[in-house]
């Protein structure tokens, strides 16, 4: 009677182990996801809420404009760059859409990671305030209500951002995302975009176009 008592307290020891050793490990590899996430959308979102700049104006040596003008060209390059613009973020990580988009050319080697990049079958909230930015950009979540239907521009905001799910590798070097930009009702564009992590930190490998407007 014992010994089967011990056995009993050993085995229910055992099972606490495993439950706790299980937790802790799904609690790292949760803890290692969020950080790759939140590193990819802090990059696209950099990338994406960038002013889009004007070519370098001609020097006035080269006898195209006057000093004058330079001095402008220079002046409004510098304002585009310290302009606060308000970006508008959607609140979840999206599923993943357009399921029959193929890999791009250059990136053969993330046919695998897509598959499972279109298994993907959950939201997720964002946490804007996980987002590292390189501006001093103001950061919202959207509502609908925001929109006036009866017009094209935004009012409220300058752009609007929205990312879907991640998809990683085991080796958390490789992720596939999809992201959307619009400046107005009318203006924008989604990409499936492949992503490498090399040296430290993630960059862009290749860009799939999924929709222009």
């Amino acid at each position: 009677m014992m010994i089967v008592t011990k056995m009993s307290f050993l085995g229910k020891n055992i099972c606490v182990l495993l439950t706790i050793s299980l937790f802790f490990s799904c609690k790292k590899k949760e803890n290692i996801e969020e950080k790759h996430t939140y590193e990819i959308i802090s990059l696209i979102y950099n990338n994406s809420s960038s002013p889009m700049m004007p070519p370098p104006a001609p020097l006035p040596s080269e006898g195209l404009i006057t000093k004058e003008d330079s001095i402008y060209f220079q002046n409004y390059r510098k304002q585009l760059i310290e302009k606060k613009q308000i970006i508008a973020i959607e609140p979840k990580l999206e599923k993943p859409r357009n399921k029959k988009v193929k890999v791009h050319t250059d990136c053969k080697d993330y046919e695998n990671l897509l598959l499972k990049y279109y298994l993907i079958d959950k939201e997720s909230p964002i946490e804007i305030s996980k987002i590292v930015k390189v501006r001093k950009d103001s950061i919202l979540y959207f509502k609908e209500e925001m929109i006036n239907r009866d017009r094209k521009e935004f009012e409220n905001f300058d752009i609007l951002l929205s990312f879907s799910q991640i998809a990683f590798n085991k080796e958390y070097d490789k992720a596939i995302i999809a992201t959307s930009r619009s400046t107005s009702r009318v203006a924008g564009g989604g990409s499936l975009v492949f992503l490498e992590h090399k040296d430290g930190h993630w960059s862009i490998k290749c860009l799939k176009r999924l929709w222009i407007s």
